[in-house]
């Protein structure tokens, strides 16, 4: 993935050149996500295990996602994808995140990836936070 590319996107939202459905399709392709196959190339940020109905954590995550007023740019749950983004903070320019969600036998497994959508000179810690507090949602939400 080219992330300058991914920035000037990014650049382009902000100013209102383009619009938030053309730069969630855009970076869809930059982060070579197909509608039903997701190539993930984003830096995992954690897995957990939890011991619960498939159907119970997707839909955990989700209202997680939306609890915390994230973006779902594209889910999938037949896939067990759930991308969102994160608005600017202080911290950086947003991040893009995705959950994949896949069941066993004995448990549920949630593995949360995510990358900051712009440059950023310092790793405030950002991605790790929000995946904490998704999984913690998802935890006390069972």
């Amino acid at each position: 993935m080219d992330t300058q590319e991914l920035e000037k996107l990014f650049e382009l939202k902000e100013k209102g050149i383009i619009t938030e459905d053309q730069f969630n399709e855009k970076k869809k392709q930059l982060l070579n996500i197909e509608s039903d196959v997701i190539d993930i190339q984003l830096p995992k940020q954690g897995e957990r295990l939890f011991n619960a109905d498939y159907d119970k954590i997707f839909n955990s995550a989700q209202n997680a996602i939306k609890e915390f007023d994230y973006t779902i740019s594209n889910s999938n749950k037949n896939k067990g994808i759930i991308m969102f983004d994160t608005p600017k903070t202080w911290l950086s320019y947003g991040q893009t995140m995705l959950i994949q969600i896949s069941k066993s036998k004995q448990s549920t497994s949630v593995s949360i990836f995510g990358k900051c959508i712009s440059f950023q000179a310092f790793d405030w810690g950002e991605k790790k936070k929000i995946t904490n507090k998704i999984f913690n949602y998802i935890e006390n939400n069972l």
